[in-house]
């Protein structure tokens, strides 16, 4: 039964995040696949208490590559049903 609530919701992602200058374990977390990016990258913030700073921006990177915060986690995994992402702090120039 468990099985076929999990399908009706949609099926889940496991996503694990890990940040270079974060002193914490990675974060671990499933989600909805239909859970957008920036919904995760706000959670991952809270882990690692990456707090909003001047000239700072803040983005999850997986494959490689800046990921939209507007992406679902299925856009992103593909047809995998976990995702590897990566805090990134940004310094730009103000």
């Amino acid at each position: 039964m468990s099985d076929e609530n999990e399908k009706q919701h949609g099926d889940v992602i496991k996503v694990t995040a890990t940040f270079s200058l974060g002193k914490k374990e990675a974060f671990h977390h499933p989600y909805q696949e239909a859970t957008t990016v920036g919904t995760v990258l706000t959670a991952v913030r809270t882990h690692f208490e990456a707090k909003d700073e001047p000239n700072v921006v803040w983005y999850l990177s997986a494959h490689e590559e800046r990921q939209d915060d507007a992406k679902t986690l299925k856009q992103v995994a593909g047809d995998e049903d976990e995702i590897a992402f990566r805090l990134v702090k940004e310094i730009t120039q103000g």
